[in-house]
């Protein structure tokens, strides 16, 4: 770790989340000096567990028409700085037999009240769809389905687009720093002077600050329940299932067993996602259980609208912690996606600031509202501009095939590179290219180059094999990492001159934390088959 004896940061942020670069990166925009601390890697915590939707909150239509608003308006913002990073996602609203028609009337007149806030983010109209139209759409949808209403959104990979703000905000020169935790929060006489931070191997260090910003999700109240009291949030557990292939191209939303409208199946990618539950958890945020009444609950409900789902392969669970907004009296699905700032001057600690609640949609305009306050702390009159400049590498114009063509390498690898990272695929694949070594395909599943591995672990802070599949999707397919984790372990080891046992604990690391995923969907015949799988995969290469 750099020496911080002579440095007195501006603000120091603490969490790696999509909050904590966000608001780096404007900071830093604004001539700021940044340092941002995060414990684990970035997008370890809730953004990296959220189902990637930049989308404009539909259903907060009726009773928080301004979070729609705003996350319309930033969704349009994110595709002007990211545009080679999102996708269009059709969603459905289907009507089941025996539902009331005047519900679905009254599903179209929402779809028409939030037209007028999709255009902000380029979406389309809405279109009302009769039974045959929507079993032409997916002839998997069940024939119960009588009839639909569309709407369009957005998705994008979530781990990519924190890693592109972490890098454009170190351009604007601030510094990041991973796997450092923040130990206190220093403060004298009722002010904040700084934080000590601690580094596996380089020990603890003073960090001194002007401003110190809480960003760590639902870790927040964790960080100092003392110091920060005034923080009221109410988390609530989410879970999501992947399945091992796109079974459809258009999601859908489905109505569970209790009622609720907040389960969907989500093509993504070339998988597919179904979630999320709504849940109230009182559980540190470092350890969520995923029960099987988790899956069970989401799978039901998709099950009821596409009755082919068990004819698929649910490859693992995953779960995050939404660190929502405090309200007593309200189920979980109906809990506010606004944000809160809390100045903790008022808590006695003057300079001390945290920022709860959101959404990924408006993760910009929350960043430039808590820049705004830090801002105005600071007496700094410099105007945003995260809006207008675009995160590193993103372009509209993705040559994909031309590259191909010049290259030599699958369409399809190249086509998911230039996705990943935009005009500096192009490097990637010149390295790739030149050296036979780095033109390697490290992970069949999901096309990684040795040479994107080699990038990311020189130019986007990725230190082990988790660190990779976040950047690139490493070990994210069918294989849940069993062919690929220690053939990639030994080319990073190469890198990072690990010892030949480091190499084997990295492998075996890695796969250990992809099962951990798997265990709360084996059930019945998917028990066996994966237990199959797995001894087929090891024997037959994956060692090498």
């Amino acid at each position: 770790m750099m020496s911080f004896a002579e440095k007195v940061f501006d603000v120091v942020i603490i969490g790696g989340g999509i909050n904590g670069v966000g608001v780096a990166r404007d900071c830093a925009m604004r001539r700021l000096s940044v340092a941002l601390f995060e414990k684990n890697d970035l997008c370890a915590g809730s953004t990296g567990a959220c189902s990637g939707m930049i989308h404009g909150g539909p259903r907060y239509l009726e009773t928080e028409r301004e979070v729609t608003r705003k996350s319309c308006e930033d969704s349009g913002a994110i595709q002007r700085i990211a545009p080679n990073l999102l996708f269009r996602i059709p969603i459905l609203i289907p009507l089941m037999k025996g539902e009331s028609k005047i519900y679905f009337e009254m599903v179209e007149t929402f779809a028409t009240s939030y037209d007028n806030f999709s255009a902000m983010k380029g979406g389309k109209q809405h279109v009302r769809l009769n039974a045959e139209e929507v079993h032409q759409l997916d002839p998997g949808f069940s024939e119960d389905i009588v009839g639909a209403v569309s709407m369009d959104e957005w998705g994008t990979d979530p781990f990519r687009l924190v890693v592109l703000n972490a890098k454009s905000a170190v351009q604007a020169g601030a510094q990041i720093f991973t796997r450092t935790t923040v130990e206190k929060i220093e403060h004298q006489n009722g002010e904040v002077v700084g934080v000590t931070v601690f580094q596996e191997g380089k020990g603890r260090s003073l960090v001194r600050a002007r401003l110190v910003v809480n960003l760590t999700g639902p870790w927040a109240p964790f960080l100092d329940p003392q110091m920060m009291p005034s923080i009221q949030m109410r988390p609530s557990k989410g879970v999501h299932l992947t399945l091992d292939r796109r079974i459809v191209n258009t999601s859908l939303i489905c109505k569970a067993v209790d009622g609720r409208e907040s389960v969907f199946v989500l093509p993504h990618e070339h998988t597919t996602i179904i979630g999320t539950t709504d849940d109230d958890y009182y559980g540190h945020p470092d350890n969520v259980p995923i029960t099987q009444d988790d899956v069970g609950y989401l799978l039901q409900a998709v099950h009821r609208y596409f009755p082919r789902l068990m004819d698929y392969r649910v490859m693992r669970a995953w779960v995050g912690i939404r660190p929502t907004i405090h309200s007593w009296g309200v189920d979980e699905s109906s809990l506010s996606r606004d944000h809160a700032i809390y100045d903790h001057a008022k808590d006695g600690v003057n300079g001390l600031f945290t920022m709860i609640g959101g959404k990924l949609a408006a993760y910009r305009m929350m960043a430039e509202e808590m820049t705004d306050v830090l801002c105005r702390r600071l007496k700094r009159r410099e105007p945003c501009r995260t809006h207008l400049e675009v995160l590193p590498g993103c372009t509209t114009e993705i040559p994909w095939l031309e590259e191909a063509r010049r290259t030599g390498f699958d369409p399809l690898t190249v086509k998911r590179l230039m996705y990943r990272h935009g005009y500096h695929a192009l490097e990637i694949l010149e390295n790739a290219r030149k050296n036979p070594e780095l033109a390697l395909t490290l992970c069949e599943c999901d096309q990684v180059l040795a040479a994107e591995v080699e990038y990311v672990i020189r130019e986007e802070w990725a230190k082990n094999l988790s660190d990779i599949r976040r950047r690139t999707r490493l070990g994210m397919g069918p294989c849940q990492s069993c062919r690929c984790a220690h053939r990639t372990a030994q080319f990073v080891g190469s890198i990072l001159k690990w010892s030949r046992e480091e190499i084997e604990n990295q492998a075996q690391r890695y796969i250990d934390a992809r099962w951990r995923g798997n265990l709360p969907v084996l059930f019945g015949e998917q028990a066996k088959q994966e237990e199959y799988a797995r001894a087929l995969l090891f024997h037959s290469g994956g060692q090498g």
